[in-house]
């Protein structure tokens, strides 16, 4: 049989919940019998957790959720086939980047920085404090290259939900010329660059020419050093990628 309902007009997302631990939280105008609503964590089997804690589900309504998660699965159990209406990635909320030796949270919502703790190549340091919202940023003492890992710890568990690496700002220029179809790529980048661990990718269109990476013609890339390739007539934009400092700058190919 045909189910005519609509996909319903809510939300989910995720809150501290003031003892330490994490809360769902729905976000909406309608009012739904919190038993349509199961929620399923880090693929255990769904439970009706709203329902334990409300009749009818308001905007602002939250349960908690034990422990730290990965992922939430909210499901509409009204319809004959249940609906997914929600999914919540933990990395998500609590996103986190690398601004040369500044680590920037890009997350959502304010948490305790007291949940969040922050290690360079494995030892602890001082990270955030007060309550940490998108756009907080702190110095750290570290040194290109590296490592940057943050936990979240939450009813005494805690998971990695950022790892990066200390780089300077990742930048090259790009000179084009149409009349022979290549592509010059210059590193402006501060720093020596391990060529195995550059990549160019074209989203646009193809190579014609054979090299597509640095390590063919360099044992390290400073700045200044250049590679040129050649690229089809239909390739818009190149991106040279980091691949160890999770890093990428757009290069638009224009005559």
């Amino acid at each position: 049989m045909f189910d005519h309902r609509l996909r319903p007009s809510a939300s989910f997302g995720v809150r501290p919940d003031g003892d330490g631990g994490i809360a769902l939280v729905y976000r909406g105008e309608r009012t739904f019998d919190a038993e349509s609503f199961t929620v399923t964590v880090d693929g255990r089997e769904g439970e009706r957790l709203f329902a334990a804690a409300h009749d009818r589900l308001e905007d602002g309504d939250a349960v908690a959720i034990d422990g730290v998660f990965r992922r939430i699965l909210v499901e509409w159990t009204e319809p004959d086939e249940p609906m997914h209406v929600g999914t919540v990635f933990l990395r998500r909320v609590l996103s986190f980047e690398i601004d040369g030796s500044a680590l920037l949270f890009a997350g959502e919502g304010e948490w305790p920085a007291a949940s969040l703790s922050v290690t360079v190549d494995g030892a602890a340091v001082d990270g955030f404090s007060g309550t940490v919202s998108n756009g907080d940023a702190v110095s750290l003492d570290a040194a290109t290259g590296d490592a940057v890992a943050v936990e979240f710890v939450a009813d005494g568990e805690s998971k990695t939900v950022f790892e990066g690496t200390v780089h300077p700002p990742f930048e090259f220029d790009l000179s084009y010329d149409a009349a022979a179809g290549e592509a010059t790529l210059t590193s402006e980048t501060d720093a020596e660059l391990d060529p195995e661990r550059l990549r160019v990718i074209s989203p646009s269109g193809e190579f014609t020419g054979e090299t597509t990476r640095w390590a063919g013609s360099h044992d390290t890339v400073e700045a200044g050093d250049s590679v040129t390739l050649d690229v089809g007539e239909d390739t818009e934009l190149l991106v040279v990628v980091h691949e160890a400092w999770d890093a990428h700058v757009e290069l638009p190919v224009e005559g």
